[in-house]
């Protein structure tokens, strides 16, 4: 089986209406692929959190993946899908970021998996996707792009 690890991130400060979200594809230590771009903000940065898991998938499984692990830090990215243990289920959708989130997603389910990882930690992976969701949501995606491809 093909499979690949995607970090993901989104960015929300109260000065916008946008939020940020980034996804950083890797394996080993070696960065294969990222993008970054921006999402109303309807949910503060859910739904860049969500926004970054869903793009990252797709652009895998596009790639050639059989398998998607999603490393995130916002533990809704993992749990309106799969059961949280604290509660045995899933959480429930109710607002339409988290509505279309796992809509989108139940189509992939088989294919992904997630890995809760601790934001801001010095995870390289993990930190770029956080410079990349925050860089997006003020910054023209140029400038982001300039600034990773760095």
């Amino acid at each position: 089986m093909k499979s690949i690890t995607i970090y993901t991130d989104g960015s929300y400060y109260d000065d916008t209406e946008h939020a940020g979200w980034a996804f950083v594809a890797g394996i080993d230590d070696k960065v294969l692929h990222y993008e970054c771009g921006t999402c109303t903000a309807e949910s503060r940065q859910i739904g860049g959190e969500l926004m970054a898991a869903y793009n990252g998938v797709v652009w895998a499984l596009t790639a050639g993946y059989d398998h998607v692990n999603i490393a995130h830090d916002y533990t809704g990215v993992a749990y309106w899908l799969i059961p949280d243990p604290k509660f045995g289920k899933p959480w429930k959708a109710s607002k339409g970021v988290a509505v279309d989130y796992v809509r989108n997603m139940m189509y992939f389910i088989d294919k992904i998996s997630f890995t809760k990882v601790i934001g801001h930690s010095g995870h390289p992976f993990n930190d770029l996707a956080d410079i990349l969701a925050s860089r997006a949501r003020k910054e023209s995606l140029e400038e982001v792009k300039d600034f990773a491809r760095a």
